[in-house]
């Protein structure tokens, strides 16, 4: 599960969950939007919060988890099942 979607299940206000993290809300808008990346001192913190429910690697790398869709829609999936490039040894 990624961060923002947690955030929405637990009905938690953002700027709350940017306290309890120790970071700046505006920070928090600008990972949850993407423009920057989680801070990787905040990824331990952000699973022991979630109770594991958001692991380290959701938090550092969202889009791995979050696959949007044609109509606009994003749908969840786990990292391996992400298209990659055969190595010449697979080919």
């Amino acid at each position: 599960m990624i961060l923002e979607d947690w955030i929405k299940k637990e009905g938690l206000k953002k700027t709350l969950v940017a306290k309890r993290l120790g970071m700046w809300p505006s920070n928090l808008y600008n990972v949850l939007s993407g423009k920057q990346r989680m801070p990787v001192k905040h990824a331990k913190n952000i699973e022991d919060m979630t109770k594991g429910e958001v692991s380290r690697d959701e938090a550092l790398f969202p889009e791995l988890y979050v696959d949007k869709q044609e109509d606009g829609s994003e749908q969840m999936i786990m990292p391996l099942q992400k298209a990659r490039k055969k190595s010449k040894f697979e080919e």
